[in-house]
Formats: C-alpha cells, structure tokens, sequence
C-alpha cells in the first residue's frame, strides 16, 4: 500500500529493516533516460544490492553515463529491432552495486522475450540473476533465437541449464502474464514453467495500478532464504516498485575508481570547428523523436571521444560519493514528499478521475518537484563542468 512518506524515505525504512542483508529491486521504468534523475533520488546512496530494469529504451547511441547512477556497475541488453515507428522499445538491464563480482551468461538476441542473465557472487556465494522483460504477444513456452555462442536456442534451454548450477536463482521482471487471472491465455502454461523449474513467485499484489494486473514478478528458487517483500507505487511509471530482501549477508565494497571525462584542456575553437563540421542538419528527417534524439546524443558523445574522452580514475580515499548526491537536497525530498501525498489522496478517492480538483492538485505538486529536481541537477552539472575546476574536484 501506498505510505504517506516520500519513496526515498520508504525505502530507508525498509533498508532500516534489513541492514546487511542482500537487497534487490525491479521496476519497469518505462523509458529509462527521461526517468534517470527520479532513478537517482530514488536508489543512489541507497543499501539496494542489485536493480532489475525493463523497458529502457536505450541503444548504443545513448552514452553510458547518461544512465550512470553512482555507485552502481549498468549491465544492458538493447532492443535491437525498432517496434513502432520512431520508437526503440524494449530493452532490459541490471545495475550492481560498485565492487560485486559479476559476469554476463546470457544475452537475448533480437526475437521475442528480452533478458539478461548474470552470475554474482557475494561473500563467496554465486548467485545466479536476470532481468526478463517478455513484450505482449511473444511466447512465453517456446521462443526460438538465433544461433549464439552460448549454443542454446529457447528461454527454456537457459533456464533448464543454467538453474540447476546455482542455489540461489532470482528472476525479476515484467513478464506480461497477469497472475491474478486464471483466465489469461499463459497463466497455465507459465505456471508449468514454474513448476518444471522449481520457481517461486513472491510478488502477490497487482504491479500495474491502472489495469489491476500482477506482471512485474520476483521469481526466486529458495524461499527459504526471503526474508522481506515490500512494493510501492511511483508516480513517474505505470508499474509499481518492488524490493526483495534475502538473508545473505551483503558484502558492500568502497567505490575506488570511475569513469570521467576531463573537460579543462579542450580547446574552444577546435571543439567548436568540429562541432560545425558535424551533419546536425540530418537529425531534421530523421522519424520520431525518440531516434531523434538518439542521434543527437551519438553526435554529441562523438565530439566527447575525441576531445574529452573517458578515462578510469582513481577516487579520493576514504572519500565518500557525496559530490554526486549534494544536488538531491533536503528541499527535493520535500517536494517529492508532497508529490507522493498529493496522488495518494488522488488515488484513494473511490471517484477519482484524471483531470478531477484532485488531480490537479497532484499535478501541480509533481510540476514543482519536477522542476527542482531539474534545475538542481542543472546547477550541479554546471559547477562540476566547470572548465577551470581542478581534476580533484571535477572528479571528486
């Protein structure tokens, strides 16, 4: 049920709940880019172990670090083939927390159920994780891939060769099945799929507020081990948020390194002549915003390789990452807290309408957390590509 506390705070108290333990978290972001700030104030700085996402929307032109969220390794597996047209759709990935040994099993290719599948290991456990995103209309029993390295050629030839090499296996995800109508056309037979692999399904409530249905589902293969379950609803997502947490000892590592980019030695002219000389003009005929701006970015991150290209740098030591998070103030979090009280009240009105006093109420709300969360996020940016910024503080 929805809380009257901000979903920062919510989570801190679940955190608070089960301190060192392993924590897990899904959601369906519905469009990663747009959502990537709400993304921040919602999981940077948090005790969140591993976050699944569905739906991200990206593509190799989109620059890693505009999805960066600190502290977090991103993992990703991108839609390959456009859907509608202009929109690229799609797309699954997994932020680890920085220091978590990990490698990539598994990726799906271009047809059908989305996924990724990665081995973690954490205090000497390996645990086998995935994030699966099926989209409407693709099978859920038999879904054929092209040849690969791996040699497997269904979801179930990964799930039937993978899953018995581990204890510990967690599949989240928006799988597109609705758990809580037996009239669905794949509840029965994603139910035998649970059943020949020995999965559970922990998440019991409908995930997607406006349809009532159960899609964004945790599957775990040793109950034993859960030790808490907890959603809330976002305001930025038509799927709610959900959190598992298991009793496994969570082995958090210091940060020591990221990635940066320097910008004090560009020099103006060259980067402006380059800039000139790039084919801006073919970004007017491309279809559809979203490609739109996936080009816009690639053209961008072209000019950054060349004249700031990304370098590993070592943090300060003992220097927590607080540089990053000093824009999420204690003013964001009130509004954002305002917000999430605003569409409670909306959404508890057994009458409620979109458009209603109440909602507008709500809207207006959103409108002012939104605007903070921007022009705080634009005023950091700002100070720390600061041209004249030494190297230490740019990239503390």
């Amino acid at each position: 049920p929805l809380l009257d506390r901000s979903i920062h705070r919510k989570l801190e108290s679940f955190e608070n709940d089960n301190k060192g333990r392993v924590i897990i978290s899904h959601i369906n972001c519905n469009h990663l880019l747009p959502h990537i700030n709400e993304m921040r104030v919602m999981y940077q700085n948090s005790s969140v172990d591993v976050i699944g996402v569905n739906e991200t929307f990206l593509n190799d032109a989109i620059p890693s670090e505009a999805v960066e969220i600190q502290g977090y390794t991103f993992l990703k597996n991108d839609r390959k083939v456009l859907g509608r047209p202009g929109v690229q759709g799609g797309g699954v990935g997994i932020y680890l927390k920085s220091g978590i040994k990990h490698r990539i099993l598994a990726k799906s290719e271009n047809i059908g159920i989305e996924f990724i599948f990665v081995e973690i290991i954490i205090n000497s456990r390996k645990i086998l994780i995935a994030s699966i995103y099926r989209p409407p209309n693709s099978s859920i029993v038999y879904q054929p891939l092209p040849p690969c390295d791996y040699g497997l050629q269904s979801l179930e030839d990964i799930l039937s060769q993978l899953l018995p090499l581990y204890n510990e296996v967690f599949l989240f995800g928006d799988f597109n099945v609705n758990l809580l109508d037996r009239r669905d056309p794949l509840f029965k037979s994603f139910h035998e799929i649970l059943l020949i692999f020995l999965l559970y399904n922990v998440s019991v409530a409908p995930t997607r507020d406006a349809s009532g249905t159960l899609l964004d589902l945790f599957l775990i293969s040793n109950p034993v081990i859960l030790s808490q379950f907890y959603q809330t609803n976002v305001d930025w997502s038509d799927h709610d948020a959900v959190f598992l947490s298991i009793n496994i000892e969570s082995a958090r590592l210091e940060q020591t390194q990221k990635w940066a980019r320097n910008f004090k030695n560009i020099e103006e002219t060259e980067f402006l002549l380059a800039a000139s000389q790039l084919d801006w003009s073919s970004i007017m005929y491309i279809p559809g915003i979203n490609v739109k701006m996936d080009k816009f970015y690639a053209l961008i991150e072209s000019l950054l390789n060349t004249f700031a290209p990304l370098k590993l740098v070592k943090l300060q030591k003992n220097k927590s990452l607080n540089a990053v998070e000093n824009w999420i103030n204690d003013e964001i979090l009130q509004l954002i807290e305002e917000r999430d009280k605003a569409y409670k009240i909306w959404h508890d009105n057994v009458n409620k309408v979109k458009g209603d006093s109440l909602w507008i109420k709500y809207i207006e709300k959103r409108r002012r957390a939104k605007k903070s969360v921007v022009e705080n996020h634009s005023k950091f940016v700002e100070l720390n590509l600061d041209p004249n910024l030494p190297p230490q503080k740019l990239y503390g």
